[in-house]
């Protein structure tokens, strides 16, 4: 699994994701939660999960809206939209267009793997010594 954020490429056969998101617009960066891929999208087998966050469509970030307008209008035309095939018309996408979809895998995902990273010391043979001739005979037989 890659450190950082990753490109995928998806062919289309109409013009539709398949996805259907969660805005993040809060987080840093702004990133659209994958929460399904459609059974017939182009984006099953691509790769992408379902709990990834899109953080680019076709090498463009995801914005952060600054008024409650902007807001709007960017919910409204960012992919998993009931209105993005629209959006992907007006911007000259036809069917079989590629769209590219960079990627941050899920924080659980690098929090678990992050664990295991930490517990790999203690699951190491390690060797303990102690000087028992120091101690009194007595002592050792307590």
């Amino acid at each position: 699994m890659s450190d950082g954020p990753y490109p995928r490429e998806v062919v289309f056969d109409s013009l539709r994701s398949g996805l259907t998101t969660d805005s993040m617009l809060e987080d840093d960066p702004p990133a659209l939660r994958v929460s399904w891929i459609a059974w017939d999208s182009g984006f099953r087998g691509s790769g992408l999960q379902v709990g990834d966050q899109i953080i680019a469509v076709n090498g463009e970030t995801i914005p952060r809206p600054t008024e409650l307008r902007e807001l709007q209008r960017l919910t409204r035309e960012l992919p998993g939209d009931l209105n993005e095939g629209a959006v992907f018309a007006a911007r000259g996408l036809k069917d079989g267009s590629p769209l590219t979809v960079t990627i941050r895998r899920r924080r659980q995902m690098e929090a678990l793997l992050q664990s295991i990273e930490d517990l790999k010391p203690m699951l190491e043979p390690s060797t303990v010594e102690s000087d028992f001739s120091r101690a009194p005979l007595e002592q050792m037989l307590r």
